[in-house]
C-alpha cells in the first residue's frame, strides 16, 4: 500500500522534532487497511519533490534500508461505554415501583458520568439506579443511555411487560325480583378474572346491608368467568321492602383499579306472604272476560259464577269457551303469589286424569318439591310417573349446582339448546299426541340469557309443540321481559292468562283474566 503526502520539509535544528498535520492521515491509511495487527511497526520512506531529481530516496547514514528510519505508532481508536441493565420484580404490576439498576454498565477507557433513562410511557429519568412506577398495563420499551468522560454514549433498550391483578363482578342476577316473606330467592353472581395472574378471593353478597352469604372463589385463571349461586332466605327480611342487591370481592394483593369489586343490582322486593293453594274456581273473580262479552252481561256472569260454580275446572272451562284445545300456546302472566305455579300443576293433574300426557319443566324448584306440593293438595302423580304419562325436566338442580335424580334434566340450564333437546327427548319419551308441555317458569330464563333469544326459543317451541297438536304453557313474571319483546310474545301464542292476587275487607282474593283466546269466544252468562 503507498499514501503519498506534499510536505516541504523545513530546516532541521538539531534536537527538535516536526510534525506534518497531514501524516496522521496517512498513518490512518495504513491502519485501516486488511491484515494491520496492533503493536505492527511503520515504516515511512520520505520521497524529495523538489530538486532536479525528484523521486529521490532519503535513507539512513549508512544506506542501508535495514536502518532506515521507521516510525513505531501506537494508535488508539475511539472506545464507546457499553450500557446495560436490569430490572426487578421480574414480573412486576401496575402501581408496583420497579427498580431499573444500570451497574452493569461500564466504560473500557474511563468512566460513565451520566445515566439517561426513557422508560416508554412518556416519562424519564436518571441515575445509575432509579425506580419507576407504570400505572397501566402493557408492555413498554425501556431505554437507557450513558455517557463516558470523552462524550462518547451508548444505549441498551429492553421490553418491559407490565401486568396488573384484577377482579371484577360481572353481574348479579336474583331468580325472582320479587318474592313473598320466608321464600327462597336464588342469586346468581359472575365474576372475571381481569387480571395477568391467577387469582384466589372472595366474593360477599348483601341485600341492603346485611350480608347474605360469602364465597371463595379460588384459583380462577386471567379472563376466565366462574358462576356463583347464593341462596337468599328471606325469612328474617321484613315484608314489603325493595332490598338493594349488591356483590362486593375482596381486594386481590396489588389491585388497584377496585372499582369493578362491587356491583350493585337494583332491588328485590320482599312482600307480605301470600299462600298459594289449589284454585278454587268459585271465589276468584274474573275480572275481565274477552271483549267480546257486553258489560252487563259480564257483571251478571260475575254473580252467577261466584254463587253456582263450585271447586273443579267447569268454571275454568267456560272462561276459556270449553277449555284449552289441541295445538294451542298459552302464556300465564303473574306477579309473586299469583299462583302461576298452582294454576300449572293443577292443570297438568286435570289433563292426566282425562288420559293426557303431560311433560313439566320446572326452573324454580326441584322436581320432588313440586311433587310434594301437588300431593298435598291430593294430586298425587306417581300414578301417571309409572305409567310413564307425566315426565318432569330437571332444569333446577343444574342452576342449583346439584346433580338431578331425574331421568331427563338439563345439564346447562341456560343453554336453549340443551333445554331444546332434553325437552324434545322427554316428549318422545312419553310417545303420546297432543301432549301438554308446561315451563315454569321462564323469569331464571330472561334474567341470564338474551331476552330476545329466549322469545325466539318460547315461539319455536310452541310451534313444535302445537304442530303435534300439544299444547304448550308457560309462565312468565310480571316484569321480567322487556316490554317490546312482551308485545311480540303477545302476539305469538294463542292464550294469555293473567293472575293477580290482591287483599281487601281483611281476606285475601285471587283473580284470573283471560285477556286473549284465538277463536274462540266465552260463552255470555
Amino acid at each position: 500500500m503507498s499514501e503519498a503526502v506534499d510536505w516541504t520539509l523545513p530546516d532541521f535544528v538539531d534536537d527538535t522534532w516536526y510534525i506534518s498535520p497531514d501524516l496522521k492521515e496517512i498513518v490512518q491509511a495504513y491502519i485501516d487497511r486488511p491484515g494491520y495487527v496492533s503493536g505492527n511497526y511503520l515504516g515511512l520512506k520520505f520521497v524529495w519533490r523538489s530538486g532536479a531529481q525528484p523521486g529521490h530516496e532519503v535513507w539512513a547514514f549508512d544506506g542501508s534500508a535495514s536502518s532506515a528510519a521507521k516510525l513505531e505508532v501506537t494508535y488508539t481508536t475511539e472506545i464507546r461505554p457499553i450500557a446495560d441493565f436490569t430490572y426487578s420484580p421480574e414480573h412486576p404490576i401496575t402501581g408496583e415501583a420497579i427498580t431499573f439498576n444500570a451497574s452493569s454498565s461500564n466504560d473500557p477507557d474511563g468512566t460513565i458520568v451520566t445515566y439517561n433513562w426513557d422508560f416508554g410511557d412518556e416519562t424519564n429519568g436518571t441515575g445509575m439506579i432509579t425506580s419507576h412506577i407504570f400505572t397501566s398495563a402493557g408492555t413498554y420499551n425501556v431505554t437507557l443511555t450513558v455517557i463516558d468522560n470523552e462524550g462518547y454514549d451508548d444505549s441498551k433498550w429492553r421490553m418491559v411487560t407490565v401486568y396488573v391483578k384484577d377482579v371484577a363482578i360481572v353481574s348479579v342476577t336474583p331468580s325472582l325480583t320479587e318474592v313473598d316473606a320466608g321464600r327462597v330467592v336464588y342469586i346468581f353472581v359472575v365474576v372475571r378474572n381481569e387480571g395477568s395472574f391467577t387469582e384466589t378471593f372472595s366474593v360477599t353478597l348483601y341485600y341492603d346491608n346485611t350480608a347474605i352469604g360469602t364465597q371463595t372463589v379460588t384459583d380462577l385463571e386471567p379472563r376466565a368467568e366462574r358462576t356463583l349461586q347464593f341462596m337468599w332466605d328471606t325469612t328474617d327480611a321484613a315484608p314489603d321492602v325493595s332490598y338493594t342487591i349488591k356483590a362486593e370481592a375482596s381486594i386481590v394483593a396489588g389491585e388497584t383499579d377496585t372499582v369493578d369489586n362491587t356491583y350493585t343490582y337494583d332491588t328485590v322486593k320482599v312482600k307480605s306472604q301470600v299462600t298459594s293453594e289449589p284454585f278454587d274456581w268459585s271465589p276468584i273473580l274474573p275480572y275481565l272476560f274477552p271483549i267480546l262479552l257486553g258489560a252487563l252481561g259480564f257483571s251478571a256472569g260475575i254473580v252467577w259464577k261466584k254463587r253456582e260454580v263450585g271447586q273443579g275446572f267447569e268454571f275454568f272451562n267456560e272462561m276459556t269457551d270449553g277449555g284449552i284445545p289441541d295445538a294451542y300456546s298459552v302464556m300465564i302472566i303473574g306477579g309473586a303469589g299469583s299462583g302461576k305455579s298452582v294454576l300449572c300443576q293443577q292443570l297438568a293433574y286435570n289433563y292426566l286424569t282425562q288420559g293426557k300426557s303431560c311433560v313439566y319443566v320446572t326452573y324454580d324448584i326441584f322436581p320432588f318439591e313440586v311433587r310434594k306440593n301437588m300431593k298435598n293438595f291430593g294430586w298425587d302423580t306417581s300414578p301417571y310417573e309409572q305409567k310413564g304419562t307425566f315426565k318432569f325436566v330437571d332444569s333446577y338442580s343444574g342452576m342449583a349446582g346439584l346433580d338431578s335424580e331425574e331421568k331427563h334434566y338439563v345439564e346447562q340450564p341456560f343453554s336453549l339448546s340443551d333445554l331444546g333437546i332434553t325437552m324434545s327427548a322427554a316428549i318422545d319419551d312419553v310417545k303420546h299426541k297432543s301432549i301438554r308441555v308446561f315451563l315454569d317458569s321462564t323469569a331464571p330464563l330472561f334474567a341470564r340469557v338474551d331476552p330476545s333469544k329466549v322469545t325466539e326459543f318460547l315461539q319455536d317451541r310452541s310451534a313444535r309443540i302445537k304442530g303435534d297438536k300439544g299444547a304448550f304453557f308457560f309462565t312468565v313474571g310480571e316484569g321480567t321481559v322487556p316490554s317490546d319483546l312482551m308485545h311480540r310474545l303477545e302476539e305469538i301464542v294463542d292464550c294469555i292468562i293473567e293472575l293477580d292476587v290482591y287483599k281487601g275487607k281483611g281476606k285475601t282474593w285471587k283473580r284470573m283474566r283471560v285477556r286473549k283466546l284465538r277463536g274462540r269466544r266465552a260463552a255470555d252468562a
